[in-house]
Formats: structure tokens, sequence, C-alpha cells
């Protein structure tokens, strides 16, 4: 159980890798483009006079539109509830991990409430595992999951949600990576946001991961045992801290969070291209 802890926040870390990786080259290429319409578009207008200028620019604002307002929304949006779901999926995946390992009957789905409170109240008051709530990222990662159920439940409008108030006073925090359209009140993400709260995430859930390892650990050497095959202390490691090492059946619990195509990106690209 230690290391499936373990692997479980290897494996959130790698997605939450890949989902910023895809974030940022889609990014790029969305103002590789509007900047490749506009260097067109400026020099197609040189050439006409001011009244078919401006009847170039209107068949082409459709298109500028999309590439600097319309695309970049639905990216970030898409963005950021995917990256909290793959979190809070990581978060109900650790409460399993706990559950098995301390021999719990009551699983966290029997939990009132939903979402990341739950796996907390899970983890903490009914398991005793320590929860790291008191760092700032947890403060952020709640703002997160109200901004999640904005755009899930309220298509961004912020006067329609449950938790206006709160948003409102967040994005005033937040001048500068978050905003809101004029008139509407409807959220925009900026880039640096999104890759501000994937940062947050992914540094939040591996210090979680690595407290509950370390926990389940000291647990099981109170009971009597010493540390399974495949754990030992590392050096300069909070005591009771549990590090992966190369076992003969390290690749069992591997096997349960690896995904291949992103672990071995080297062997199928020699795949693709010798075909």
């Amino acid at each position: 159980m230690h290391r499936q802890m373990i692997y479980l926040g290897m494996y959130v870390k790698l997605q939450l890798n890949e989902l910023e990786a895809f974030l940022v080259d889609t990014e790029n290429a969305l103002q590789s483009r509007c900047d490749h319409l506009v260097a067109q578009l400026s020099q197609e207008a040189a050439a006409l006079p001011e009244a078919e200028r401006e009847q170039l620019l209107g068949v082409h604002g459709k298109d500028f539109r999309r590439l600097t307002e319309s695309f970049p929304h639905f990216l970030r949006d898409s963005f950021l509830l995917s990256s909290f779901s793959l979190f809070e999926h990581g978060l109900e995946r650790a409460c399993d991990h706990v559950r098995n390992a301390l021999g719990i009957a009551l699983p966290q789905s029997e939990l009132r409430g939903s979402g990341i409170a739950r796996a907390q109240t899970y983890l903490k008051k009914l398991a005793g595992m320590p929860f790291p709530d008191h760092v700032p990222e947890w403060n952020e990662i709640v703002h997160y999951e109200a901004i999640r159920n904005l755009i899930a439940h309220c298509d961004g409008v912020i006067e329609r949600s449950r938790d206006k108030e709160k948003l409102r006073m967040y994005v005033l925090r937040k001048q500068g990576v978050l905003g809101t359209v004029p008139g509407l009140e409807h959220l925009e993400l900026s880039e640096a946001f999104c890759v501000e709260m994937v940062a947050t995430l992914r540094a939040f859930f591996d210090l979680l991961t690595g407290k509950l390892a370390a926990a389940i650990l000291a647990r099981s050497r109170k009971v009597g045992g010493s540390a399974p095959p495949g754990l030992r202390q590392s050096r300069g490691a909070d005591s009771g801290e549990a590090v992966p090492c190369e076992t003969a059946d390290g690749a069992d619990f591997r096997a349960d969070y690896a995904d291949t195509s992103s672990i071995q990106p080297t062997s199928n690209l020699l795949l693709t291209l010798g075909s």
C-alpha cells in the first residue's frame, strides 16, 4: 500500500505535466496562427483602397475573434475541468489506498458531501491521517473547485453561482490572471492562471501522498511489521518516510498507474516512424 500511494503521486504528477504541456503547446499554436493571420491581412490591406481594406478586415474578423477570444476561452475552461477532475480522482484513489491499508470498512463514497471536502474528511477525521489543509495551496484549491463548479454548472457566469461573493473576492485578489467580461460578469481565465493552478495541484498532491505513504508505513511498523520490499528510508527524508526502490515485484505496483504512451514515448515514436 505504501508503494501504491507513492506511485499514485507519481502518476497524477505525470498526467498533470502532460496536461500542462498540452495547454502551452496549444496556446502557442493559436498565437502563431493569429500572428500569421495579422501579417497576411496587413500585407493584403496595404495594397487596397480604404473602402476595400475595411471590407477585407470585416471578412476575416471572425477568424481573428476565434483565435484571440473563443478558442483560448474554450481551451482554458476545458483545461481547468480536466486538471481538477484528475486531481479529484487522485484524492479518491488515495482514500481507497488508505482504506485498504488500514482495513477501514466504510468507503469514502458513503460520507456526506462531495468532491475534495469529502476526501479531506475521510482522510483526516475518519482515517486519522495527515492532511495538509493548513498550507496555502489548499486554500487555492478550494477556490479552484468553486471555479470548476461555476464553469460546469453556471457557464462561467458568476451571478448564477451560489459562491458568487467568494468568487468575486477571489477575482479581485487574482487581478492580472483572472478577469470577467465587462457587463456580463463572465469569468475569463488566463494562460498564466492555468499554469499557476496546475503547479498548485501538483505541489499539494505530491505533499499529500508523501505524508500518507509515510503515515501508513509508520503505522505498519508500530503494529510490528517492517518496511515491505520496495521501500527504504531515504537519506534526508523525514523519519518514517518511504521512497520506492527497485524490486522484482515493483512493476506490479507501477502497472496500476503506468501509461505506456507517456512513460515510453521514445519507443512509441520509433515504432511510428518504422511503420
